[in-house]
């Protein structure tokens, strides 16, 4: 019996230590548990909380014990909540709010378990407390991420698009759908929605285009093409997008927007076409035919063709219908005439208006005898029948040059020029005829048309049809506007403007260069004066002057008397003369020079390196400024003949403290090669070509604002 004693104490204190051993383990599981634990009896009194229950509420266990759960758990909308009563409830694990001790909310997912006696009796409950504030911070971003996207997507213009390339699906936003003309729910997410309402021709680029992005080889995928609208008709879109990749560098999908780019397709087909078609007679205009004369005349050239002509076609009287009728008359007769020639156009020719009353045609593979008779045909076709123009009866008719590209075209533009004159001699045969270009003509024309010419180069004088155009001559270092170029325009009555290169050697040739350059050096100085009142930094305007003006007998007191009248800052002019010039007479050039430079008025030698280009003549002139001749710009780049050639003229022109510019600057790789070598000033069209003087003084002021600011 003893030892059956001994026996049970013995498995009793082992039981003992076993429940005691389980009960540590028991209540540090509890005490080291992250999730909140507490007690409360029936009544929701606190009988014992964990750490992290009273870490929630900033508490020490000490203080929660005792006092209701319900001063600390509230609804998402405020109410105090009971345990007793939530478990209670339909057993759902609600998400609640303890109010920590300094005021702050903490979202909880709330757990309930029953304490019972051991009778079954219900003693209290235990609540689980799991924090669940990051999960909220996180859904909370989520949702105001997604109902950004959802304002954006709502009022945005642009059509939203999500592509699932591994299922081949697309995620439409609403206005995508209603670029198109459709409703929400009226088109699926097949990508084949969007492909197969792809213009047929923007089909290709588009897949390279986004093929381009999803190989890496662009940043971003962009594209324009048409969509097919539900009612028919295609509208332009710009679609870009961005792809998302994964760890192997695959696109998984791309997302993006389209945005409708119709009304700027329109204006830009508009302004294209304005730019190359006539506004009156909708024909091709003078630049879309030379182009397609130089295509034309390239093909020639390579045995593509075997055949190329073109027609010169002058109205005859035309001058009298516009004055005896009025402009609105002479214009709906030009319409006219157009239309009856475009009638009688075979395949493939080209009817361009080329000036006023002027038309040309261009011809491919016409045999001679072909194109004269087209010639005597179209002849026949404007004079046999009047037109009736605003209630007048009006009879036309034309005169026709005819060239031919042979052995001795050159160029394509020379086709036009002895068309022309073919044209000139018609009308000096009585009008009304077709003349064929021959060699002869070249040389009876030529003497008339100088006469022709020189008669007008008098009348322009008189009529004031000369205008003067700026070209901006701007610094390197300062990246600023230095000054300008006064370039002088031959602007016709009629509209046309003509080069100084037509007119200048026959204007030296009959001695109007020097009243014509009069009013240029006048104009400019008046032009200063403008500035000068404008401006507080006005540049300098340099002026060209012809070797009959420079040396004639009264320029410097011309000069002088101009700067006077004018009252501007003699500095601001600057005079140049070409090396050829300087050099002519050595001795009474200097002599002109210094009395220049006496005035004030700068000088500058122009086209410098074409000549002698002598440091010795340099220092006998009183001279600012070396412009280096545009001649040398055509193949500048690093290391060739013409880099050495302006590096030496740069340190020339430094060695004797004159400052340097180029001419004929047109591309952003020789004018960093130019800054590289010291170079001063620029010149070209890189920066400008020359414009008219509101769009200079334009200019000049915004450079004046953008620097001073």
């Amino acid at each position: 019996v003893a030892q059956a004693k001994s026996q049970s104490l013995k498995e009793i204190r082992e039981t003992q230590e076993a429940l005691e051993n389980t009960e540590e383990r028991y209540r540090s599981l509890i005490e080291n548990m992250t999730v909140g634990l507490v007690q409360v009896d029936m009544r929701d009194i606190i009988l014992f909380c964990n750490p992290s229950f009273a870490n929630f509420l900033g508490y020490e266990r000490e203080q929660l014990v005792g006092r209701s759960i319900k001063e600390f758990l509230f609804s998402p909308t405020g109410e105090s909540i009971s345990l007793v009563h939530l478990f209670h409830g339909n057993g759902e694990t609600p998400e609640l709010v303890l109010m920590s001790a300094n005021g702050d909310k903490i979202w909880v997912q709330t757990g309930i378990s029953p304490i019972e006696s051991l009778d079954g009796t219900l003693e209290g409950v235990m609540g689980i407390f799991t924090d669940i504030r990051r999960r909220r911070a996180m859904e909370e971003k989520l949702r105001e991420s997604e109902e950004r996207y959802a304002i954006a997507a709502r009022g945005a213009n642009d059509g939203l698009w999500d592509w699932d390339l591994v299922n081949h699906k697309i995620h439409y936003s609403d206005r995508w759908k209603y670029m198109l003309g459709y409703g929400p729910k009226s088109i699926s997410e097949d990508e084949k929605e969007w492909i197969e309402r792809i213009h047929p021709q923007d089909v290709e680029k588009f897949w390279l285009d986004l093929e381009a992005h999803l190989s890496g080889s662009q940043p971003f995928f962009r594209n324009e093409h048409r969509l097919l609208h539900r009612d028919g008709y295609y509208i332009w879109v710009h679609a870009r997008g961005m792809g998302v990749f994964d760890e192997n560098r695959n696109a998984t999908r791309i997302a993006g927007s389209i945005s409708d780019i119709t009304d700027r397709k329109l204006v830009e087909s508009q302004l294209e076409h304005d730019a190359f078609y006539d506004s009156l007679t909708g024909l091709p205009n003078r630049s879309l035919f030379h182009d397609r004369l130089r295509q034309a005349f390239a093909q020639w050239q390579s045995g593509y063709l075997s055949h190329l002509a073109v027609l010169f076609i002058d109205l005859d009287r035309f001058l009298i219908v516009n004055e005896s009728l009025g402009h609105r008359a002479g214009d709906k007769l030009l319409i006219e005439v157009s239309k009856r020639m475009q009638k009688a156009l075979p395949p493939g020719a080209t009817l361009a208006r080329q000036n006023a009353d002027e038309f040309l045609i261009l011809l491919e593979n016409e045999k001679k005898s072909s194109v004269k008779k087209f010639a005597e045909n179209l002849l026949d076709l404007i004079s046999k029948e009047p037109f009736e123009i605003h209630g007048h009866t009006v009879y036309s008719t034309a005169s026709i040059g005819i060239a031919y590209a042979d052995e001795q075209s050159m160029r394509a533009d020379h086709l036009v020029r002895d068309s022309e004159m073919a044209m000139y001699h018609a009308k000096s045969q009585g009008k009304a005829r077709v003349v064929e270009f021959t060699p002869n003509i070249k040389r009876k024309v030529r003497g008339t048309h100088l006469l022709k010419r020189e008669s007008e180069l008098h009348a322009a004088l008189e009529k004031n049809e000369f205008v003067l155009f700026y070209q901006p001559i701007v610094s390197l270092s300062q990246n600023e506007i230095y000054g300008a170029e006064a370039l002088i325009r031959w602007q016709k009555s009629d509209g046309s403007v003509i080069s100084p290169i037509e007119f200048i050697p026959l204007a030296e040739e009959t001695g109007l260069i020097v009243p014509i350059g009069e009013w240029v050096l006048e104009e400019a100085i008046r032009y200063i004066s403008f500035l000068e009142k404008n401006f507080s930094s006005t540049g300098i305007l340099s002026v060209n002057i012809s070797p009959m003006q420079f040396y004639g007998e009264h320029f410097v007191t011309k000069l002088s008397e101009l700067l006077e009248q004018y009252k501007i800052s003699a500095n601001h002019l600057k005079l140049e003369i070409t090396e050829s010039l300087a050099m002519s007479d050595l001795d009474r050039s200097a002599n002109i020079m210094k009395q220049i430079a006496d005035l004030g008025v700068g000088l500058a030698i122009d086209d410098f390196g074409t000549g002698y280009s002598s440091l010795s003549y340099l220092k006998r002139f009183p001279i600012n400024t070396l412009k280096i001749d545009q001649a040398f710009m055509h193949d500048l780049q690093e290391g060739s003949d013409d880099a050495a050639i302006i590096q030496a003229i740069i340190a020339m022109g430094h060695s004797l403290n004159l400052d340097v510019v180029a001419e004929g600057v047109e591309t952003s790789e020789k004018r960093d090669l130019l800054a590289k070598f010291g170079c001063d000033h620029i010149q070209g069209y890189y920066y400008s070509r020359p414009i008219g003087r509101d769009a200079f003084t334009k200019l000049l002021k915004e450079d004046r604002d953008k620097n001073e600011s």
